[in-house]
C-alpha cells in the first residue's frame, strides 16, 4: 500500500518504485509462507501499479480489505496509525 502522496521528489519516487519492485520479486519467489499461500493485495496510488505491472485493488474500502489480510506493508502513511 502507498500513501496518497507516496513521494515528494523524483528521487523519492524512484526509491518507492524500487522498494515495490523488491516486494513484488519477493512475492513471486515466495508463493507460500509457513505452509500457507501468500497472495498480495496491491493498493498503490499515483500510477505505481502500472509501472510495477500489478493489478490495483483500490475499489473496496480499506477497512474491508484489511479484514481479509494477515499483514499490511505500507510506505509512510497515516494508514500505519
Amino acid at each position: 500500500m502507498t500513501a496518497n502522496k507516496p513521494a515528494f521528489t523524483a528521487a523519492q519516487h524512484e526509491k518507492v518504485l524500487e522498494s515495490l519492485r523488491d516486494m513484488k520479486a519477493w512475492f513471486e519467489a515466495n508463493r507460500s509462507f509457513d505452509k500457507g499461500p501468500v497472495k498480495p493485495v496491491w493498493r498503490l496510488t499515483k500510477g505505481l501499479n502500472g509501472k510495477l505491472g500489478v493489478t490495483n485493488d483500490l475499489g473496496p474500502q480499506l477497512v474491508d480489505v484489511l479484514r481479509t489480510c494477515d499483514a499490511m506493508i505500507t510506505t509512510p502513511s497515516t494508514t500505519i496509525l
